[in-house]
């Protein structure tokens, strides 16, 4: 298509942000429409009746409020007796009515009525009658659009019930007002201020609307907007299965539910648990890319009349604060502009299927649209991002607007601020989502390329942060080029060779390409200060390159779409995702209840107090939930070190030490707050799962181990396992790639007790099945100071962290004054490193070290030679 617009028919499945208020060109009423009179709050009421169900309150069916409480709608269910059921509301004034909506007993066959009949009456409860729907269908999920027609008491009989079950009505009960679109003329005349008198093209156009030819002006405006054709070639397999179940008013809404409509498609009906993708215009470009292919004119005929009855049904509402439904939400709104791009782009020179009226009905409503957005901008992250780049798209390539240097300037004004406002200085977009993120940079780094292409300059450090925008999420993604499941998250996202090469970012083609192109980067590990994500990985100059050790965990601000999971660690190695999370497990569960519970702390890595969810705690800018973040990248130690105070009464510190390139030691000290009772006894589990359905193998001393056949396993090793209860535990069903996979299992250690409490355990990866020898056991040491030492087959290590500066010495020779200290010992057992963090002074093999002036650093000494 001749347009310069980005993809925006795309975008992934977006949330509801309300806005400032947008004027309207045209339409005088529309909001009217969607008035739902069947509400108490528009004086709606039952006033007639068959026997209900027992447990039936006769209001469940309009809502009431009773003594200051609002009761909500209800199922509407009759007795369970043989009788005629029947009942009649007062909408409590005359009324225009268009619409009428009414769902039945749909999962429960016993009780969906034997057939719907609907009358009116201006008169009063007892009629006269005037019929609007005889004998309708009470199978499907009904939607009845009539003519307009002035009622005040609506009349229901839903027949003879024969068989001694009260059949039942839904909640979603509606009473609405009609909307038709104008003709040709009366919209022309509004219309056509909003094109240019300018613009290369229109000539003919401006001839006809100053001789005041309206069927002309549009007939020469459509004649200008052929330049949209685009033949189509070929389109995916489940475009055509969705525009076939069109044809006969079906539509999969996702998670399993398709919906058969009785008379057109109610587009405003939206059902539990759905994606509901419907109003960002997949639909009708599926309708339009199956006529395209295969000129099947049934195809067109049901475009035709989706668009006309989408458009009928849904008119602009007045302002953007009053954008309750998801069908205007700013954001359906940004997606559903690029899919109707693609609509017009393909029905533009079919006159005969697809009339003048119909067209410019069509064109009109994108420029409402565009102008409906124009009038965002308090959105956030990708929601942001979306309706920017749409907004971009219209600026450059609708140029015979005359709004469009309008949008022009919105999008470039909103990039702005979506790039200083969400996207960190580190670089990390906010929003705690291994795909979101990538999903909303991708968006912003496209707008910057056109911005640049059209030689639009942006503030310098608006491009700093989009020079850094793919760091986070090559950082976190394991050596095998998959991503973890990082809050909201389908998993396994992964990020190709290119990533990097644009602005020569040879750190990042080297990570992608897995060290054959490109540069290494200075350190193996990586802290993201302001984002608040530690990785700790292996050296990069081992290969295999997917044998390395990978750790990740987070202590980061609240983000949109992360979940209840700070502290939490996952981990890969030799090949395999050893620790994981389930999380939203694609589309199909996205806003299911299993979903939901993904989000509980639960079901981390990470620990658990009293058995409670930590929250997500919800503070402004930078100010976290996650306090003393410190970071140390040695050469043989790296140190993550985070406390988080989300639960009331305690606060979780959690120190995680990668020791050697070999394996991790995690140390978890739940310590009372403040202002808590010291004394008041807490349980504390500390979650681990393990990663594609693999079983916890129980071994002596509290150890468990995975069992995966290939690739690598993971040992966990506890600190006094008689202090512990450990137990196996079972996580939601998961589905990981899109793959349905096994049931996540893990392992679970418990601690019970007043006062400060401590989980000390060694998370131990191997390449096999040949399980090796590791054990743990604490050292004397200073109170306070966590001190273990734990044998591995490369020899034993010595690892003592304080909660301050503490004095630490091993055989007299060894000796450091320093926040934490570590010594190496081979087999034999001779000393062969000596490490200390935050030193004040050390001595090691006769090297000496004394901090200068209070400057504390890290020092690592060699002793293998000395």
């Amino acid at each position: 298509m001749n347009r310069l617009l980005p993809p925006v028919a795309c975008l992934a499945v977006l949330l509801l942000s309300g806005l400032a208020g947008a004027s309207t060109l045209f339409r005088s009423d529309p909001w009217e429409y969607y008035t739902n009179y069947a509400d108490y709050t528009q004086g709606c009421t039952v006033v007639k009746h068959s026997p209900l169900h027992t447990t039936v309150d006769p209001r469940a069916l309009t809502g009431w409020e009773e003594n200051g409480e609002k009761h909500p709608k209800w199922s509407y269910i009759f007795a369970e007796v043989n009788q005629r059921e029947t009942f009649v509301v007062d909408l409590g004034q005359l009324r225009t009515v268009g619409k009428i909506v009414v769902t039945t007993g749909l999962n429960d066959a016993p009780r969906i009525p034997k057939e719907v009949n609907i009358q009116s009456s201006t008169e009063g409860p007892d009629g006269p009658w005037k019929t609007l729907v005889e004998k309708g269908d009470p199978n499907c999920k009904f939607t009845y659009l009539i003519p307009n027609t002035p009622a005040r008491w609506l009349r229901f009989d839903l027949g003879e019930n024969t068989d001694g079950f009260g059949s039942r009505v839904g909640r979603q009960f509606g009473v609405y007002k009609g909307y038709k679109l104008p003709e040709v003329a009366e919209l022309m005349r509004a219309f056509y201020p909003k094109f240019r008198r300018d613009c290369s093209g229109l000539e003919d156009f401006w001839k006809k609307v100053d001789t005041q030819d309206w069927q002309g002006a549009a007939s020469a405006l459509r004649t200008y907007e052929e330049r949209l054709y685009e033949k189509q070639k070929g389109m995916p397999p489940h475009y055509r299965k969705n525009a076939d179940m069109g044809l006969e008013n079906k539509i999969d809404f996702g998670n399993g539910i398709i919906i058969q409509f009785c008379q057109g498609i109610d587009w405003q009906y939206h059902p539990d648990n759905s994606l509901n993708d419907t109003e960002r215009g997949w639909f009708h470009a599926h309708l339009a890319r199956a006529y395209s292919i295969t000129d099947d004119v049934r195809y067109a005929k049901k475009l035709a009349e989706s668009l006309e009855s989408w458009m009928e049904q849904l008119p602009r509402p007045p302002d953007t604060q009053s954008a309750a439904y998801d069908q205007w939400a700013t954001l359906s709104v940004s997606a559903r502009t690029g899919h109707w791009t693609q609509v017009m782009g393909l029905i533009v020179k079919d006159r005969e299927n697809f009339p003048d009226k119909l067209f410019l009905n069509l064109l009109y409503t994108y420029w409402e649209e565009n102008d409906f957005l124009s009038n965002a901008g308090q959105e956030n992250g990708n929601w942001l991002a979306s309706i920017s780049r749409a907004m971009l798209g219209a600026g450059l390539g609708w140029t015979e607007f005359a709004d469009h240097k309008n949008w022009l300037d919105f999008a470039r004004e909103h990039f702005v601020q979506n790039v200083m406002r969400d996207v960190y200085p580190d670089g990390k977009e906010f929003e705690n989502s291994d795909g979101y993120v990538p999903f909303a940079y991708g968006m912003l780094l496209g707008m910057y390329r056109q911005f640049k292409d059209a030689g639009i300059e942006v503030p310098r450090e608006v491009e700093r942060r989009i020079k850094l925008g793919s760091d986070w999420s090559v950082w976190t993604m394991q050596p095998n080029g998959l991503t973890y499941m990082i809050g909201d998250s389908n998993g396994g996202h992964t990020f190709g060779p290119g990533t990097g090469r644009e602005f020569d970012r040879q750190d990042l083609v080297y990570m992608t390409t897995q060290g054959k192109k490109g540069s290494k980067p200075s350190s193996s590990s990586r802290h993201f200060p302001i984002s608040g994500w530690f990785i700790m990985r292996s050296d990069w100059e081992e290969r295999p390159w997917e044998r390395a050790r990978h750790l990740m965990m987070t202590a980061a601000p609240y983000g949109p779409h992360g979940h209840q999971d700070q502290l939490s660690i996952s981990c890969y190695a030799y090949g395999n995702t050893l620790l994981g999370v389930p999380s939203r497990l694609g589309d199909s569960n996205y806003g299911m209840p299993s979903h939901w519970e993904t989000l509980h702390t639960w079901s981390k890595n990470t620990v658990v107090v009293d058995e409670k969810t930590q929250g997500f705690g919800y503070e402004p800018g930078l100010d976290r939930k996650c306090k003393n973040v410190e970071w140390f990248d040695g050469d043989y130690v790296d140190v993550a070190d985070a406390t988080h105070v989300l639960y009331p009464d305690v606060s979780h510190r959690r120190r995680v030490l990668f020791v050697a390139g070999e394996y991790w030691v995690v140390i978890d000290d739940l310590t009372p707050k403040p202002d808590a009772d010291a004394d008041k006894a807490h349980i504390y589990d500390q979650h681990f799962h393990f990663q594609d359905g693999s079983h916890a193998v129980a071994m002596k001393n509290g150890a468990v181990r995975t069992e995966y056949k290939t690739g690598g396993n993971l040992m966990l090793v506890p600190l006094e396992p008689e202090k512990l209860a450990a137990s196996e535990k079972t996580s939601t069903p998961v589905n990981y790639i899109g793959m349905q996979a096994p049931t996540m299992y893990g392992w679970k250690y418990r601690l019970r007790g007043n006062g400060v409490q401590r989980f000390v355990t060694v998370l131990y990866p191997y390449p096999d099945r040949n399980v090796p020898k590791v054990s743990v056991r604490r050292l004397a040491a200073p109170a306070g100071v966590a001190a273990i030492e734990v044998r591995t087959p490369a020899g034993r290590d010595l690892i003592y962290a304080g909660d301050g500066i503490t004095d630490f010495s091993y055989s007299g020779s060894i000796n450091a004054r320093a926040r934490a200290f570590a010594v190496r010992l081979g087999v034999s057992g001779k000393p062969l490193k000596a490490v200390g963090l935050d030193v004040e002074r050390m001595k090691a093999g006769g090297y000496s070290y004394a901090a200068q002036g209070g400057a504390k650093k890290a020092v690592e000494v060699d002793l293998s030679s000395r």
